[in-house]
C-alpha cells in the first residue's frame, strides 16, 4: 500500500477544532488533501471560522464550520450531533 492510500479519507468527516488559525488550521489542511470532508470548529467569531471555510474551499476541500466552545461539554454534544445527523 503506497503512502496516500495510507492516508486517504475520502468519504471521511474530521471535524477538527481551533482550525481557523495556526496547528488546527495546518491539520485541518492535511486532512482535507487527505480527502475528508471538514467541519472546522473555533472559539473566535463566526466570521473568522466562515473566513476559514472559504479557504478549505478555495483549495478544493468540502468543508462546513460552526462556532462552539470546547470546555462546555453541552455545546460538543450539541456540535457532534449536528455533525452526525449531516453525515450521509
Amino acid at each position: 500500500m503506497t503512502e496516500p492510500e495510507m492516508f486517504d479519507l475520502t468519504g471521511k468527516t474530521a471535524l477538527v477544532t481551533g482550525a481557523t488559525q495556526g496547528l488546527g488550521m495546518a491539520m485541518a489542511k492535511g486532512l482535507g488533501a487527505a480527502g475528508a470532508r471538514l467541519v472546522v470548529n473555533g472559539n473566535s467569531s463566526q466570521r473568522k471560522i466562515d473566513e476559514a471555510v472559504s479557504a478549505y474551499e478555495a483549495d478544493g476541500v468540502e468543508a462546513a464550520g460552526n462556532r462552539f466552545d470546547v470546555t462546555n461539554e453541552d455545546e460538543v454534544e450539541a456540535a457532534v450531533e449536528k455533525v452526525q445527523s449531516e453525515v450521509p
